[in-house]
């Protein structure tokens, strides 16, 4: 389509060939710059969903935590299996500690020596003395951490944000790091949880076939007709094999949406063929039985 005018719509008409990710390309005439769409689909459906997991290490018995930083697997030692692009991540942490504000946990990606993400840092929380144990979710989308609410199970921000966490891979050794000014405090549970996103794509038309297509008289004497109803513009190829897979006839028709075709098999010899009949994406096989 060209020398369109540039008043802000355009109806177009699109290939008849199925494919789920088409761009539209616009060029101003006389420019070297041009724009792309975004993904658009013919013939498909395109679905997203986000979805979380949960990696979780549980402690039989409460660890005590050391006054150093100390890391542990999650959610075993063997670490995440699974590889996806991560999109959204956080942390819950289920602590008892006589005083809150004496415990602080943070996240180590894999292959880190380092503490990458501090969750929470007790020491520069501002929590008080009254303040005790920890159970909440570290997460960005979360308030700012209230120190009346810390065994709540309420979503809080991390003291780092976890977003640059997004676009990384989700397989390898992660781990929890946890230290505390008093080794009286203890660890239950951590619950690492990745989200991602996963595209479906299906058919909007599941069937590859031709509609009402049939192919008449059968059995014959090599002379037949090729019928059904066609929704493209395409040539149609019709071709005819015998049954150890020679090609016996070949060629292309013009088409005009209700597709009805002689097919003329000269000085044919009587058995068994298949007659192959293909409109763009769409295609039949037949069997034919030839007297």
């Amino acid at each position: 389509m060209a020398n369109t005018l540039n008043d802000g719509s355009e109806n177009i008409i699109v290939p008849n060939v199925a494919a789920p990710y088409c761009r539209i390309m616009i060029e101003p005439v006389g420019n070297i710059y041009y724009a792309l769409s975004k993904n658009i689909s013919i013939g498909y459906t395109v679905t997203s969903q986000t979805i979380c997991t949960d990696y979780t290490r549980t402690f039989s018995t409460p660890v005590s935590m050391a006054t150093g930083w100390s890391a542990f697997n999650l959610p075993s030692a063997t670490g995440i299996t699974q590889d996806y692009i991560i999109t959204d991540a956080n942390l819950t942490i289920v602590s008892t500690a006589t005083a809150t504000n004496e415990v602080s946990f943070g996240l180590v990606k894999p292959g880190s020596s380092v503490v990458d993400y501090v969750a929470f840092d007790g020491p520069t929380s501002g929590c008080g003395i009254s303040a005790s144990n920890l159970n909440v979710v570290f997460d960005d989308e979360g308030a700012t951490f209230d120190c009346a609410n810390t065994n709540s199970g309420l979503a809080f921000k991390p003291v780092s944000s976890f977003t640059t966490l997004d676009g990384l891979s989700s397989l390898g050794v992660w781990r929890l790091a946890a230290k505390s000014t008093s080794t009286s405090n203890t660890i239950s549970s951590a619950t690492l949880t990745l989200c991602r996103v996963e595209t479906t794509v299906t058919l909007s038309n599941e069937s590859f076939g031709l509609q009402e297509f049939s192919i008449f008289p059968n059995p014959n004497n090599g002379s037949f007709n090729v019928n059904f109803v066609s929704n493209s513009s395409n040539k149609v190829k019709i071709s005819v094999f015998d049954i150890g897979g020679r090609s016996i006839f070949e060629d292309n028709f013009q088409n005009n949406g209700i597709f009805n075709q002689n097919i003329q098999l000269n000085n044919i010899q009587s058995g068994v063929y298949l007659v192959t009949v293909q409109d763009g994406d769409k295609k039949e096989v037949k069997k034919i039985i030839i007297e």
